[in-house]
């Protein structure tokens, strides 16, 4: 847009004279925020960016009349600098710049109390603090502004004021302790059972899902849900509507729709197998699948704005919430006990490789056969694979070296095909250990 050109160097000429007559007016710093040469508006109306909108130093400004936007200097110039707005501003097609009075930003990567306009810095939006979504829906997402569209500002006259952010670096057992209560509060909401909780993230069970977690990653409280097919059953969609709602505050009808875009939009060939979508502040990262039978998850949180405060659960809910906890943690317990059991066994170096691998497929082979009773597997070809490991038949009977371990690993794949239709646990048997032609 060469009239966003023309209004830059407009700033810069007003910048640069405002550092000669007067650098520290009364009205402190000032910026003059546009949208850069890739926002066409073709999509939106207008871009309400609210008071408190953050812009990081990105380099000096280009020598370039044509493109001043483009900033030069990013190996080895970069400033830990950044300044936020006071004031709202509105940028329309017709008017793509708007100023703003403008105080310095001081946090963990922003180190700088001032910033001078005759530097001739540009600056980039990076954040947003303490937004709330107005009523309805914003024309624009201000997440989709600071990831795709670049909204830019340079400096009228210097910068100073500093806004420090508040500190908050809780010890590692209070943000634990806080992340658990978080998890408390989601799971009681849905009916489900807080298990393990793994340096900040608290795993849930619950029905409607294959896999569900609290996490508290970054301040940022979050929920992710999984599924295990391409695209989620009614009960799991309600699970995340209802828990995002919970969480984020977000409309449980929205969050239906944005997570049914999401996913069509990774079932795409093209996509990756992963999508993103903001509404309201809300983002969700999701993805899925159709290969191997399906899947996916979405991992959803607000961006911007504060989430609601819910009450903690009264001591009954609590107490029930606890004793079911510790129950499944118990069973957890056990199971990892089993599974590092069958570590240890795999990786036992008095047991030929061999024979880890034939006891796998036998005890498959033994589930397949259960779930298909029409299928006769090719014995011929089972037979030189026992004989290739240098095992019997008997070994994996009543009394023989292998038993114990077959009958464990046939009881965990015979679960496995369980899930399995009769029809896809035939049609896998018969591709993978064949057929036999006597049948």
């Amino acid at each position: 847009m060469k009239m966003v050109g023309l209004l830059v160097l407009a700033s810069l000429a007003c910048a640069s004279a405002a550092a000669q007559t007067s650098a520290g007016t009364a009205s402190g710093g000032r910026a003059n925020v546009c949208a850069a040469k890739d926002m066409t508006f073709d999509s939106y109306r207008e871009i309400k960016l609210p008071a408190k909108t953050v812009f990081k130093d990105s380099g000096l400004v280009s020598d370039n009349g044509r493109d001043p936007w483009n900033p030069q200097g990013h190996v080895g110039d970069a400033k830990w600098a950044a300044f936020v707005t006071t004031d709202p501003v509105t940028l329309t097609k017709a008017k793509p710049c708007a100023e703003s009075r403008a105080r310095m930003l001081i946090g963990p990567l922003m180190k700088e109390p001032s910033a001078s306009a005759s530097d001739r810095r540009i600056y980039e939006i990076d954040d947003v603090l303490e937004y709330a979504p107005a009523s309805g829906r914003p024309p624009v997402e201000f997440g989709k502004l600071i990831d795709d569209i670049s909204i830019q500002a340079v400096l009228l006259n210097d910068a100073s004021d500093p806004l420090t952010l508040a500190k908050d670096e809780p010890d590692e057992a209070a943000q634990a302790a806080k992340c658990l209560a978080g998890a408390q509060l989601v799971a009681a909401h849905e009916g489900g059972i807080v298990g393990r909780q793994t340096h900040f993230v608290v795993f849930i069970r619950h029905p409607a899902a294959e896999e569900f977690s609290y996490g508290c990653d970054e301040k940022k409280p979050n929920l992710n849900i999984a599924w295990n097919k391409a695209r989620p059953a009614p009960v799991t969609v309600k699970l995340v509507t209802r828990a995002v709602e919970f969480l984020t505050g977000a409309p449980s009808n929205d969050t239906k729709q944005e997570l049914a875009k999401c996913i069509n939009e990774a079932l795409k060939p093209d996509a990756g197998e992963n999508s993103t979508r903001e509404f309201g502040g809300v983002r969700i990262e999701c993805g899925a699948f159709e290969r191997d039978g399906g899947g996916g998850s979405a991992t959803i949180f607000r961006r911007f704005g504060a989430y609601p405060v819910h009450d903690a659960p009264g001591a009954a809910a609590l107490s029930d919430m606890q004793r079911a906890s510790a129950a499944l943690k118990s069973a957890e317990d056990a199971k990892a006990e089993e599974s590092l059991k069958f570590a240890k066994w795999w990786l036992d170096p008095t047991i030929p490789p061999k024979v880890k691998s034939l006891m796998l497929m036998a005890a498959r082979i033994q589930a397949l056969a259960d779930r298909c009773p029409t299928w006769k597997p090719n014995y011929a070809v089972i037979a030189d694979a026992f004989t290739s490991a240098d095992i019997s038949a008997q070994d994996i009977q009543p009394g023989g070296k292998y038993f114990e371990t077959f009958s464990k690993f046939a009881v965990e794949m015979s679960k496995g095909t369980e899930a399995e239709s009769r029809e896809e646990a035939c049609q896998t048997a018969k591709s993978s250990y064949g057929e036999s032609s006597s049948k």
